[in-house]
């Protein structure tokens, strides 16, 4: 089975349909292509705007922290119920970013980092609460010793989180270029993927379109050769019922039609000549006997 053999419609179609039927599937399979390569195309986008979401949670962390601190400062100060307010919703704030980390994707040295600032985190937040009951309770001296506690904890904590972020901006960066580059190697692939479907599509095309016009070639031909009085032409039937194959099979029964009256009219003129030379051959034996 050839080629073009394998691009067959069913036989009642007419040509009009399986021209439709012939475009749009080429259509529909270069269609359905860009869409799977946009769409992973789409989906390493979203990876690669997502590569620092982890610095940005880091970030917001480290300004949470520091909204914590300066309201235990400003409370310590000023004893307003405002600061007082703040520190109180910042400090959950700052428990609920520390809880929502997602610390599955650090390496084992970032991942120690992160243990650490979580626990002096609980310490920094316990000995931020004891400052400001004993600020409430009057204990000057208390509240100042815990505040110099607490704020080299927090100091601590502050450099655990640039070191952290440092940590997690590089590994970042190498990530995000690895994915740069797969990005332009997908967007080269669906290039060629495209200009290799496009090209298939367009070959399937033109194989189909001829095998339904290579009958309308043949016919094209045998006329002209019935044009040229040769009624000997052969002209293939054809399998297909649309309206070329109709055209060509009743051109065919005519050319056979023609044929077959003119090998009929030339038995017939035989048989006459036949007679005829008899006849003449017993007028002449008469005549001389």
């Amino acid at each position: 089975m050839n080629l073009r053999d394998r691009f067959h419609f069913p036989r009642f179609q007419s040509i009009q349909t399986k021209l439709v039927l012939t475009v749009s599937l080429t259509l529909g399979v270069i269609l359905v292509m860009n869409l799977y390569i946009f769409s992973q195309i789409n989906n390493m986008i979203v990876e690669i705007d997502s590569v620092f979401s982890s610095n940005v949670e880091i970030v917001q962390l480290k300004e949470n922290l520091e909204l914590v601190q300066n309201r235990v400062y400003e409370y310590l100060n000023t004893k307003s119920s405002s600061a007082l307010e703040d520190y109180y919703r910042y400090e959950q704030d700052y428990r609920n970013r520390l809880s929502s980390f997602d610390s599955s994707k650090l390496n084992s040295s970032m991942q120690f980092l992160e243990k650490n600032i979580r626990s002096m985190s609980e310490s920094y937040l316990e000995n931020a609460d004891l400052t400001v009951q004993a600020k409430r309770g009057r204990n000057v001296e208390r509240y100042k010793a815990l505040f110099e506690e607490t704020s080299e904890i927090y100091r601590f904590i502050n450099s655990y989180i640039n070191e952290l972020n440092n940590k997690l901006f590089q590994n970042n960066s190498e990530n995000y270029m690895i994915m740069v580059r797969t990005l332009d190697i997908l967007k080269s692939i669906s290039i060629i993927v495209f200009l290799a479907a496009f090209a298939i599509g367009i070959f399937v095309v033109i194989v189909i379109i001829r095998t339904m016009i290579k009958p309308l070639t043949n016919l094209s031909r045998a006329a002209h050769q019935v044009a040229d009085g040769d009624f000997n032409v052969e002209v293939p039937p054809s399998v297909s019922m649309d309206e070329i194959g109709v055209v060509n099979n009743a051109f065919g029964q005519m050319v056979e039609s023609i044929r077959n009256y003119l090998e009929s009219m030339r038995s017939s003129m035989e048989k006459e000549a036949q007679m005829k030379e008899r006849e003449l051959e017993r007028i002449m034996y008469d005549f001389i006997n």
